[in-house]
């Protein structure tokens, strides 16, 4: 289904040093994982590589499945259609005759005009120099943490600064990419005796081809199986406006380019292709951080817990560092025939030291010992309107989990979208990320549908439902519970320049606990209700200037009764506001980005998410709670010999005083 053009309008450097909007609907997306465990690190834009093809423009009539993967802005189901368009009635005369495609709206042809190009076959690509021997160099020096204000972390305990620095350098050609990355957070060392001279580092390989071997991969890596109930390490969303990305969907290997330190694999992996068959294996060799248990005579037992922070600032989590060898091996087969694919699925971790449980009832399945495998079979198909997709899962321990989702357009302006997904509660996968209202893909069962309305050319409506219940214990939860969750959405837009979104958000979820810590009694209870409506507001008065601007406010209600005493509690309240003014080319060059934000919320309970400015490429996002008031003002420069200077600070106030404010730093140089 189509991606529209969304209200935010988020400034990415392309190669020749230009301010250029790329128009996703990417904010809510972001934000609607914001709790996930799974959120990229703060320094790579998972869509930055389409900037290349604003330079470089992708030819439709020659573009394979990947590559039209890498748009971002396509569903698996129009990448079909326009794949069975080119094979039934050959290559397209122009771009505007994708409109005989279903799904294809002028909206959506006139967003993808920047990025592609429709030329005869064998046509003459002088125009497009990098298609042909092209390749690009990008360095970049980042230090954030400068001017830390009085009330920043209380870093005592930690053995280094609080500044965080990031060094890389990418190399790009149209088949390969090459790169490598070094990186400390605040609060680790970094050029200090007895210690690794930085606390992460990172190398990548990543070669695509057209004969025997499609892909290659060396290094650094991530890895993308199905529907995200085996793997799945790239960045995916949950439940959004957006409903075309229930789906999980891009290319089964990535090259992994951020300073991430979990969600990665670290070896070797390959696709190689015969058609109409492909197989996809890996093998990595990568350390972990944990907590390691020891007997009485000092002999570790295994490892209690891994950690997922990355950091190792403090004693402990420096003793905790690389105390885990885990090796993984897994391989994906694929069938394809037109747009019916079906694949196989396994992996298999191998532990240097054995995995322990919690002893906590709702941990009695989690993995131990060793060694760990699943494995699991995943179709996708698309006939004429109808697209659709599953994925079934097992694991070593014999449970199981499936997901089946279907995406039908009846007609013009309506899509249609529903999903059923269950996963065992004794189901457990290491690099799991599959649809779910749970970050973890275990004990739950559920229900969605949704659907989106295009009344009128200006006018978009999307709303859905979802219904789920946990039939074990959870985390506050010591009996089986249940939730629903429902969203509205109308979005305006008089003319290309002006946009204006409300939405509404209804969420309660049933909860189970102890009354008064008493253990011997459990009492369910309908849990907190919260109620959330979003207004936004965004015009672009020139090419040089745009406004955005957004409302929200937040209730979180808890139930009528307590433990069945029929004691009514107090509800909580969020409020949220922020105001940006984006300045493109304002003076000698320079690009000008202005935030105030003030949020009120009675306590964490009723935080509010919101995407914050940052250094690009990334992007930040932050839980807002108490009262306080915060201005962002970015500016970036490009300078002579393609360098591109750029400054973010960020200033916080609270109770009248100077809470916080930090300075950041970054220096990028692009070659061609």
């Amino acid at each position: 289904m189509p991606i529209l053009i969304g209200f935010v309008f988020q400034f990415v450097q392309i190669p020749l040093l230009l301010s250029q909007s790329i128009p996703l609907r990417l904010v809510p997306l972001v934000e609607s994982n914001a709790m996930a465990p799974t959120i990229q690190a703060p320094d790579e834009d998972p869509f930055e590589d389409i900037a290349r093809f604003l330079t470089d423009p992708l030819l439709l009539n020659e573009a394979s499945r990947e590559e039209l993967q890498q748009l971002h802005f396509l569903s698996d189901s129009q990448i079909d259609l326009i794949l069975m368009h080119r094979r039934a009635l050959g290559p397209l005369l122009h771009l505007n005759e994708l409109q005989g495609i279903p799904g294809f709206d002028p909206d959506l042809i006139r967003q993808l005009a920047s990025y592609v190009r429709v030329l005869p076959p064998g046509a003459f690509r002088e125009k497009y120099p990098l298609s042909l021997v092209g390749l690009t160099q990008d360095f970049l020096c980042r230090i954030t943490g400068i001017l830390t204000g009085p009330s920043g972390p209380a870093s005592t305990e930690w053995a280094g600064s609080r500044q965080r620095f990031l060094l890389w350098h990418r190399m790009q050609s149209k088949n390969w990419q090459a790169g490598w990355l070094l990186e400390k957070d605040p609060g680790e060392t970094l050029l200090r005796k007895g210690r690794p001279p930085v606390d992460h580092g990172g190398f990548h390989f990543f070669w695509r081809g057209n004969d025997l071997i499609k892909t290659l991969a060396l290094g650094d890596f991530t890895v993308n199986l199905g529907q995200g109930l085996l793997h799945w390490q790239s960045m995916a969303f949950g439940k959004s406006a957006e409903m075309s990305w229930i789906k999980r969907q891009g290319p089964v290997l990535r090259p992994h380019r951020s300073s991430g330190e979990i969600n990665f694999h670290r070896g070797v992996a390959a696709t190689m292709g015969w058609k109409p068959l492909s197989l996809t294996f890996f093998l990595s060799s990568r350390s972990l951080s944990g907590r390691v248990r020891y007997d009485s005579s000092g002999i570790a037992l295994g490892v209690s817990s891994i950690s997922t922070s990355g950091y190792h600032r403090r004693l402990s989590e420096i003793q905790d560092r690389n105390a885990l060898r885990q090796y993984t091996a897994g391989a994906r087969l694929s069938m394809r025939y037109r747009t019916f694919e079906l694949s196989l699925n396994t992996v298999r971790y191998y532990f240097s030291l054995p995995l322990l449980r919690n002893g906590e009832p709702r941990h009695v399945a989690d993995i131990q010992g060793r060694a760990w495998s699943n494995s699991s079979v995943d179709f996708s198909f698309t006939r004429k309107n109808v697209h659709g997709f599953g994925e079934g899962a097992l694991a070593a321990n014999g449970s199981g989990a499936f997901l089946l989702g279907l995406i039908v357009t009846p007609a013009e302006g309506v899509d249609l979208f529903a999903l059923v997904r269950k996963s065992g509660t004794k189901y457990r996968a290491l690099y799991a990320n599959a649809f779910a209202e749970s970050s973890a893909v275990q004990n739950e069962q559920g229900f969605y549908v949704g659907v989106t309305l295009r009344p009128r050319a200006k006018i978009r409506v999307d709303a859905y439902a979802d219904h789920y219940v946990f039939p074990w214990l959870r985390f506050r939860a010591n009996a089986p519970t249940a939730g629903a969750d429902y969203l509205v959405q109308i979005e305006y837009r008089p003319n290309k320049r002006t946009a204006l979104l409300i939405r509404y958000r209804f969420e309660r979820k049933w909860e189970a606990a102890d009354p008064y810590g008493d253990s011997s009694q459990v009492v369910a209870f309908d849990g907190n209700t919260r109620k959330g409506w979003r207004s936004q507001f965004s015009v672009q008065f020139s090419s040089r200037c745009s406004m955005r601007t957004r409302v929200e406010w937040l209730a979180v209600e808890p139930s009528l009764h307590y433990f069945g005493q029929g004691i009514p509690l107090p509800s909580d309240h969020g409020f949220l506001y922020y105001a940006d003014l984006l300045f493109n080319r304002l003076y000698a060059g320079a690009d000008l980005l202005l935030r105030y934000q003030f949020f009120d919320t009675n306590n964490y309970e009723s935080r509010i998410y919101s995407l914050s400015p940052d250094l690009r490429p990334g992007f930040g996002i932050g839980a807002f709670h108490g009262r306080g008031h915060q201005i962002w003002l970015g500016l970036d420069k490009a300078l002579k010999n393609n360098v591109l200077i750029s400054l973010l600070g960020q200033l916080r106030y609270g109770g009248g005083t100077l809470q916080s404010r930090e300075l950041r730093l970054q220096l990028r140089l692009k070659l061609h």
